[in-house]
């Protein structure tokens, strides 16, 4: 009778472990860090089995081709579930947004360097020659990293950053004249 008992509670227990595991849906993955603002390839998308749940809302494994090319709104990460607001159709700049390109010297952005995502100070620097003009904002202007390009033979490099419309002029003119650093700014900041 014991015997019968336990074979009918093992039997029981299966039971219960195939249902739990028919809960489960499959949802897209993140398996190669995808930085934002960049497209999202097939490469970089995985797929994962997750307890159904209210609560999240990964995009399903099952719309994998509305995710591919689209563009990254924020960093990806591996080992993370997509998300539909981490994906938008437009890289920046946005309505009312510039994109502009910083030369930036060794010493006039922190030493890690700076990512796409980031956000920034972008400061103007002593100027070697007199009657220069100013940076807007006298503290600096807020902007948001979309490009880091590769170091050139001098160590410069090239961060392609958004700011509002009046303030890109003005940076892309102290850039030229190598008159612009990068403060970072901490993250949500």
């Amino acid at each position: 009778m014991l015997a019968a008992l336990i074979v009918a509670l093992a039997a029981w227990a299966n039971v219960v472990l195939v249902n739990r595991l028919d809960d489960r849906v499959e949802v897209l993955s993140v398996v190669r860090t995808v930085p934002a603002f960049e497209r999202i390839t097939d490469a970089d998308l995985g797929v994962a089995r997750i307890a159904a749940d209210p609560g999240l809302r990964p995009v399903p494994a099952s719309e994998r081709a509305s995710v591919v090319g689209k563009v990254a709104a924020v960093e990806l990460r591996p080992g993370t579930l997509v998300v539909r607001e981490q994906v938008t159709e437009a890289r920046p700049p946005f309505p009312g947004q510039q994109l502009v390109g910083l030369a930036v010297k060794p010493g006039q952005m922190p030493g890690g360097g700076v990512v796409p995502g980031d956000m920034v100070l972008v400061v103007t620097v002593a100027s070697e020659q007199p009657g220069s003009s100013a940076v807007p904002g006298g503290d600096g202007v807020r902007a948001q990293v979309v490009r880091v390009g590769p170091p050139s033979s001098d160590g410069s490099v090239t961060v392609d950053v958004v700011v509002s419309v009046p303030n890109g002029p003005p940076l892309a003119s102290a850039s030229s004249a190598g008159q612009v650093a990068l403060v970072l700014l901490p993250r949500g900041g």
